[in-house]
């Protein structure tokens, strides 16, 4: 009888970022189990490949927004299905 691993796997989620210089490909993996520090689950982002546009120098102003755009993203993202949740029922 083979046993089954109790520790539950981390979950991994393709990132494609289409820009004006071509395309970015990355994964996110989120750790399967909580850290033992703070209790959280931690994750990570892989770069996968980008185009040669992006590595050539000419991008580089729009690589330095990058990160900032990606902020502003998530946290569009997040409020936008935050509150389009509908109300609980008794509240």
């Amino acid at each position: 009888m083979q046993g089954k691993s109790r520790t539950p796997k981390g979950a991994s989620f393709p990132v494609t970022i289409s820009t004006p210089f071509g395309v970015l490909r990355l994964a996110y993996t989120l750790d399967g189990e909580p850290c033992l520090d703070c209790g959280a689950h931690h994750g990570q982002v892989v770069m996968l490949d980008a185009s040669p546009r992006l590595k050539g120098g000419e991008a580089d102003e729009f690589l330095e927004l990058l990160p900032d755009l990606l902020a502003s993203v998530g946290e569009l993202a997040f409020a936008h299905c935050v509150t389009s949740r509908p109300a609980a029922v008794g509240a």
